[in-house]
């Protein structure tokens, strides 16, 4: 029956897989192929470059030890994911992954989603049904997978084995989003190190320690690696309440999934659809976000430094708001007296700015000419550096500084 086909990979590697998964610049594997009698022939050949098998590379990467055996598990598994979504012929993939990854994760995790016996698309849409009977996470995505992918199936439970927990998966799979083709997904990705910096610079970890529940939000959270960075840095004995809004339903759907698979309860998570955080009786402890993307020839000043201040004016005593957001509006030159240069000059003046810092180009990855800025707002109207701002001039333009 068509419903049960599982493709056998005949997935090849280029040049270029293989040096993805051998962490080094493409021109090291040609190295290797000129000096190593031993490294793997080529398998096949495309219009324009040599494949190889997977496993052989993986083999010989061992073999010399290049690599670890849990890298090699875990890349395989991912690359055949990867290699394989061409075929899918559902609407998503990415969606129909995670979904998977966060049915598996609901179901207990330590069993596969698919034991190898009957229809493996017919079991997993029960499964769904009986986990999320409002779909609100994963029921839709369940039923778009098409009766011929049980492929998918077996492929997303061989990632989570070789990834060790669900959790482990669905990141890997996120930080893979633009080898699925991840579109939207992967234009508002933001990189590790950053969303690591801003979970940091939140005072989350502090207020945590002190044994004080923590409600963080997100106004724009996209496909959420801000909250995921703060959550992480919290570590799983002090999980937050999250409220968070994303204007897009398709991302909104993925970020639940992705907070739920990390651990963040069903009752302790809020997310809306929209680009207006739910209300609540408690304002937030620590606010993480990015001002969504917009063209620099596009691009409204006014309109950024309002979504600052809406940040700003939900934070209370103690509390910290991160906003990433455009250089040029909020660390770069204005033309003196301008609107725009007024309005930055109020909200500096409004002692709740505690650092501006402009950071170096590629830090958001599929973005790589958009200059960026933190700003780390607080209700400050004590702050000891109250009224102390002053213009620093340098080769990239002009910032704030205390």
């Amino acid at each position: 029956m068509a419903a049960r086909v599982f493709a056998e990979s005949a997935q090849l590697m280029t040049m270029t897989d293989i040096a993805e998964l051998a962490s080094v610049q493409r021109p090291v594997v040609t190295t290797w192929r000129r000096r190593h009698a031993d490294f793997p022939a080529p398998g096949g050949k495309d219009e324009s470059q040599l494949l190889f098998d997977p496993r052989e590379v993986a083999a010989w990467l061992l073999a010399t030890r290049r690599i670890s055996r849990e890298r090699a598990d875990e890349e395989l598994s991912l690359f055949m994911l990867t290699g394989l979504a061409p075929r899918y012929e559902g609407p998503d993939v990415i969606a129909a992954v995670t979904a998977l990854l966060c049915v598996r994760f609901l179901a207990g995790e330590s069993e596969p989603l698919f034991d190898g016996a009957g229809d493996p698309v017919a079991a997993i849409r029960a499964l769904a049904r009986s986990i999320d009977p409002n779909d609100r996470v994963v029921l839709t995505e369940i039923h778009s997978i098409p009766l011929t992918a049980g492929w998918l199936i077996r492929q997303v439970d061989d990632l989570v084995e070789a990834s060790w927990t669900c959790q482990a998966a669905f990141e890997r799979t996120m930080a893979a989003r633009h080898r699925f083709g991840g579109g939207p997904l992967s234009t508002a990705a933001v990189a590790q190190a950053l969303a690591r910096l801003i979970a940091e610079l939140s005072g989350a970890a502090e207020r945590a320690r002190r044994g004080i529940p923590l409600l963080v939000a997100d106004p724009a959270a996209g496909p959420g690696d801000l909250l995921v960075a703060v959550a992480g840095v919290l570590g799983p004995d002090h999980r937050p309440v999250v409220t968070a809004a994303e204007a897009d339903p398709v991302l909104a759907r993925l970020l639940r999934r992705r907070l739920l698979v990390n651990g963040i309860a069903e009752h302790d998570l809020e997310v809306r659809t929209g680009t207006e955080l739910p209300d609540g009786p408690a304002a937030p402890d620590v606010i993480v976000t990015q001002i969504p993307y917009q063209p620099g020839e596009a691009r409204d000043a006014e309109a950024v430094l309002n979504a600052v201040d809406d940040v700003a004016v939900r934070l209370s005593a103690g509390r910290f708001g991160v906003v990433l957001g455009p250089a040029s509006v909020l660390a770069g030159d204005f033309a003196p007296y301008s609107a725009e240069e007024r309005a930055r000059a109020d909200l500096l003046a409004a002692d709740m700015v505690e650092a501006v810092i402009r950071l170096p180009g590629g830090l958001v990855p599929f973005r790589p000419g958009y200059q960026t800025a933190l700003w780390v707002l607080t209700q400050a109207r004590d702050s000891r550096w109250r009224g102390r701002y002053s213009w620093r001039t340098s080769p990239t333009g002009s910032s704030p500084t205390r």
